[in-house]
């Protein structure tokens, strides 16, 4: 929960960036060594209707609860960042209680994507009424190194020589 000076800010686009780091599968290591952020991440979904930021307008709370999801989701898919989720007894409920009550269909549906990643099914490609499909970052770097060797360069990647 926000503490000092971040106490009386509402968090914005502008202010939280939890998604956007839970992208990379070189941060997802670092955020999650940290043992406060899976818990920032499951008290920013906003279940607790004694939460301090219980009264903001509801377009924001629901934005919140939706980015704050997709930080889930994206550490979901990840081997490591799984492991440490499913070790903390509090991610699956609180999904899940996203998944049936969430503010946005957005939200609710990141929740369920996360809680399937979280889940022990085996995935299964499906393409009849996919709405999105998650790809690690490293995914598309090793997917550029490949097109780059057959094209004999590798300027393509970014990697100029390291792939």
């Amino acid at each position: 929960r926000a503490i000092g000076f971040y106490k009386s800010q509402k968090p914005s686009p502008d202010s939280i960036f939890a998604a956007q780091l839970c992208v990379s599968d070189r941060n997802k290591p670092l955020l999650i060594a940290n043992e406060m952020f899976v818990p920032y991440l499951v008290d920013a979904l906003l279940l607790d209707p004694e939460h301090p930021r219980a009264g903001m307008k509801e377009e924001l709370k629901a934005w919140c609860q939706q980015h704050h999801c997709e930080a889930l989701a994206q550490l979901a898919v990840h081997d490591g960042s799984r492991e440490a989720l499913l070790r903390d007894g509090s991610v699956v409920p609180a999904l899940e209680a996203v998944m049936k009550d969430g503010l946005s269909e957005e939200a609710r549906e990141l929740a369920a994507a996360a809680v399937s990643a979280l889940s022990e099914r085996e995935l299964v490609l499906a393409t009849e009424g996919q709405k999105h499909v998650m790809l690690s970052c490293e995914f598309r770097a090793r997917l550029m190194c490949i097109a780059c060797s057959m094209l004999d360069c590798c300027f393509g990647c970014g990697r100029e020589g390291a792939c």
